[in-house]
């Protein structure tokens, strides 16, 4: 599977959501494409086939917690009925979550995590200012 372009990855997410397709809004759902673009860092096009399945894994856990929102917004304290969808949508967000980071640590290679095998992890350069930017990093060594 490659995909091609983030209407591509719209139209396929659209068909794995099924009948919740039409409680989203188009840019909802160009939103959640753009979403797991910028927390994977990979762009469309691609062609590995992990990794076209992890940009729409995580397309679709960005729309599901669209419609986390939108059922916690319409909640209301005294009709409890929509309690049981937002538990739902939560247990599948939960759910998609352990199954990426399940993947980055059987396959952190594929995902770039860094040495240290984090997303955000970096190393400093070792210099040492304070809030006004006074260089302090020989301070301690006379």
């Amino acid at each position: 599977m490659a995909l091609t372009s983030n209407d591509e990855i719209v139209e396929l997410i659209k068909t794995l959501v099924g009948a919740t397709y039409d409680k989203v809004s188009d840019e909802g759902f160009e939103q959640a494409a753009q979403r797991a673009q910028d927390e994977l860092k990979w762009s469309v096009p691609e062609s590995d086939a992990t990794k076209c399945y992890w940009i729409i894994e995580r397309a679709r856990r960005h729309l599901l917690y669209i419609l986390l929102v939108e059922s916690a917004h319409k909640f209301r304290f005294k009709e409890i009925h929509l309690h049981n969808r937002f538990a739902q949508y939560y247990k599948l967000l939960e759910f998609m979550d352990k199954e990426f980071l399940r993947a980055i640590e059987e396959n952190a290679t594929l995902f770039d995590t860094g040495t240290y095998g984090h997303f955000g992890s970096y190393l400093t350069n070792g210099f040492v200012y304070d809030f006004y930017g006074n260089d302090h990093t020989y301070d301690g060594w006379k």
